[in-house]
């Protein structure tokens, strides 16, 4: 989630990154309306949503980290 922002247009090409790099089957999504980001405890963008669940909230992550995430959905 997030805005058009430069920041959130690297977590969107981070994120594919990752997604390719870790051959996990995932759907990937990008919302950039302000209220849904709100209803879903986003106050400062960009964030990222890993099975529903908040992982990262107004920062870049770290490819890693985007990987250890991909990867934990692989287990089940």
């Amino acid at each position: 989630m997030g805005l058009e922002d430069d920041l959130c247009r690297e977590v969107v090409r981070l994120v594919a990154v990752a997604v390719v790099e870790s051959e996990v089957p995932v759907v990937v999504e990008t919302h950039t309306d302000f209220e849904q980001m709100i209803a879903r405890g986003v106050y400062a963008p960009p964030a990222v949503f890993v099975d529903g669940v908040l992982k990262s909230v107004g920062r870049v992550p770290e490819q890693a980290e985007l990987l250890d995430w991909l990867s934990a959905c692989r287990v089940r």
